[in-house]
């Protein structure tokens, strides 16, 4: 019995001999190096994020600089101001490639969004088009979009993601350029997001962030939208020809109640436009066409409860436009 006690006192008394206190002495050192890491591969970002800021305000201008005076005032000093976020990225890209990417990426993910969606718009402004995902890992001399390397790349949902942020960005500037009587801009923001937004819809996106994002974006092709209705009383006065009107008015009418066509339960009217254009000696701008294209689309979404026997909303919607 006491043989008994003093096997218990000694085991009580015993320091944890069944934990050996070299492997929190292991673990510390892991989170040492982590932490070592992390402040290497931040002080990086917190410089990109600084010369983006730079960039942002730079792109801000577009808001109250008039279309002429956009590549002094704005193209300029934003591509001086990308080519110094380019070499920050190449850095960053060095660093990281070190370490495992989706450990890390977390660190530098919104930075390297808003570059490219920087990219993205100072592409636009310059020549109205879509910058690819592999022109922008060229412009930035990194990899993109790769599946056979653990290394730094610029992922295709920082590249969809981006194109959101840019897309709001548009929106934005469209009631802007409105009151720098720039009444083609709205109309080539239009066509752009809604070009833009019928690409989204080809995707089968998994990422939950970015498939909210993509789902926001029919509030800023409504807000443009809405924007071009307002604006229809001016632009018709300045940038689409009356003659213009009245032939495409005939024509669509004549056109849309021989065929009766209805798609998707809506009326929609089925406007050739470059046919119409070679049927007639008259020479119109491609703006004027597409301004007309761009507001009879707009126009439909009011139009769900027309049907194969009553024409009169189209007609209606159609004489307005006189």
């Amino acid at each position: 019995m006491a043989a008994d006690t003093t096997m218990t006192t000694s085991a009580a008394s015993a320091p944890f001999p069944n934990v050996d206190p070299a492997i929190f002495s292991s673990l510390q050192a892991k989170i040492d190096n982590d932490t070592a890491i992390r402040d290497e591969l931040k002080s990086i970002v917190e410089a990109l994020s600084k010369q983006g800021r730079v960039t942002q305000s730079i792109l801000s201008r577009i808001h109250n600089t008039p279309t002429e005076d956009l590549a002094e005032s704005v193209l300029a000093p934003c591509s001086e101001s990308l080519k110094e976020q380019a070499a920050t990225v190449k850095d960053l890209a060095q660093a990281a490639s070190k370490y495992p990417f989706y450990k890390w990426n977390s660190i530098w993910q919104r930075e390297i969004q808003n570059v490219v969606s920087n990219i993205q718009m100072c592409e636009w402004l310059k020549s109205g088009n879509l910058v690819t995902l592999e022109d922008v890992g060229h412009r930035l001399e990194v990899p993109v979009n790769l599946k056979d390397e653990d290394t730094f790349h610029v992922t295709i949902e920082d590249y969809l993601l981006a194109l959101t942020y840019m897309i709001e960005e548009l929106a934005r500037l469209a009631p802007n350029a409105v009151t720098l009587t720039d009444y083609a801009r709205p109309l080539q923001i239009s066509k752009f997001i809604k070009d833009v937004h019928a690409g989204f819809q080809l995707l089968n996106l998994k990422n939950d962030t970015l498939r909210r994002r993509v789902d926001g974006l029919k509030y800023s092709v409504k807000k443009v939208e809405d924007v071009l209705m307002a604006l229809w009383p001016a632009a018709r006065g300045t940038y689409i020809n009356k003659d213009l009107i009245t032939m495409v008015v005939q024509a669509a009418r004549s056109y849309h109640k021989d065929t009766k066509i209805i798609l998707h339960n809506k009326t929609r009217l089925i406007v050739r436009l470059p046919e119409l254009q070679q049927s007639t000696s008259s020479s119109f701008e491609p703006r004027e066409f597409e301004a007309v294209s761009i507001l009879y689309d707009s126009s439909w979404h009011a139009m769900d409860d027309t049907d194969d026997t009553d024409w009169s909303p189209v007609d209606g919607v159609l004489s307005s436009l006189y």
